[in-house]
């Protein structure tokens, strides 16, 4: 190298320009290769959270979930949930997020072992809870849709397209809409100086579904990558373990607002014996929103049925207040498959029968 051990990147880099890379005086031979591990500019929790305030503010829009690309620590998680429940709350925007963790870290002595990234991730958010938001864990090869290179990047690349490409009640590991789009697992071990990148997956090394992240898995006979569960990071036992009853609910949360604000300030007629509002009257508001909900939940398939009960005991004379209650009753979703095979003789059954 001579005296001269820096090297500017210019024009002959037409993609990235203005790096410098610091070398020292050792000396160089041809075929010699070198490499970097760089981080990304990213975002903080202030930015994310004017972002979702100025979407919130445009009118008539509606999403159904937010994704946050870049790395996400569990403190991030915790602010993020606090956004979305804001949102749903106050500006009546009723959605979820998707968010990534952080992958192994490579290069050099720091180089982590698949067992010791899961280890440190499961640690760094085994007490993270949020009904909102989901953490995907995994980073993989997708091509890039711009370049069509193969670029190393998290999971959330694929489970936000296929999110995005289904309907709201559909489980984003539904096996039989086929593997992740875009995402290429090599043929070969991918080295890199000192190693080899690994892809995880479950079915081969467990534990990251089972402490809540959204990870992938490859099945036995089938091409490709496949997510585990959608789940968000809710805590054991919520109806809210799954990004698809996340959607659900909040659409059940958009019917019900949208019907019941056009009866703020309508009148009701009340009996002149109990103060409470009128059967009929009751009804009426009743199956009007039951039909909205059989039209856009049921119906199509998005749940087993929806249940609207208008009280009839409420003293709308003193209150003004009218309570409704509403719930939801969920598709069920296959997790898991027992088959019973065996041989049948035909002749030991019919002697059977004749006997």
């Amino acid at each position: 190298m001579g005296t001269a051990t820096t090297v500017t990147t210019g024009s002959s880099f037409t993609t990235y320009t203005g790096l410098t890379l610091n070398f020292t005086s050792a000396a160089m031979a041809l075929g010699d290769s070198f490499y970097a591990v760089c981080t990304a500019p990213t975002w903080n929790d202030a930015g994310i959270q004017s972002a979702i305030t100025a979407v919130a503010a445009v009118p008539g829009i509606v999403f159904e979930d937010i994704i946050v690309s870049g790395v996400s620590a569990a403190s991030d998680v915790t602010a993020f949930d606090g956004y979305m429940t804001t949102l749903a709350n106050t500006n009546k925007h009723f959605s979820r997020l998707l968010c990534a963790c952080t992958d192994a870290t490579w290069g050099g002595a720091s180089t982590q072992t698949e067992a010791a990234w899961m280890a440190s991730i499961q640690s760094s958010f085994a007490s993270t809870q949020s009904l909102r938001v989901g953490v995907c864990a995994g980073y993989y090869r997708f091509i890039d849709p711009f370049t069509q290179s193969q670029l190393r990047s998290s999971l959330l690349y694929g489970a936000a397209a296929r999110d995005s490409a289904v309907a709201i009640q559909v489980d984003l590991g539904q096996v039989n809409q086929g593997s992740l789009q875009n995402l290429v697992l090599p043929t070969t071990p991918d080295k890199f100086a000192n190693g080899t990148f690994f892809y995880h997956n479950e079915n081969a090394n467990p534990g990251l579904d089972a402490s809540r992240f959204l990870s992938a898995l490859q099945w036995v006979s089938l091409p490709g990558v496949y997510i585990m569960n959608p789940n968000l990071m809710a805590p054991p036992g919520s109806d809210f373990n799954w990004l698809q009853h996340g959607h659900v609910i909040d659409v059940a949360c958009e019917i019900a607002y949208n019907y019941f604000i056009q009866q703020i300030s309508n009148s009701v007629r009340v009996s002149a014996k109990t103060g409470f509002i009128l059967p009929q009257d009751r009804l009426r508001l009743q199956n009007g929103c039951q039909a909205v909900l059989n039209n856009n939940l049921v119906n199509n398939g998005a749940a087993s049925a929806a249940i609207c009960v208008v009280s009839g005991t409420d003293n709308i004379l003193s209150t003004a207040t009218l309570t409704v209650t509403l719930q939801v009753v969920p598709l069920g979703y296959i997790k898991a498959v027992n088959v019973t095979i065996s041989f049948l003789n035909p002749a030991v059954v019919q002697v059977q029968a004749a006997a």
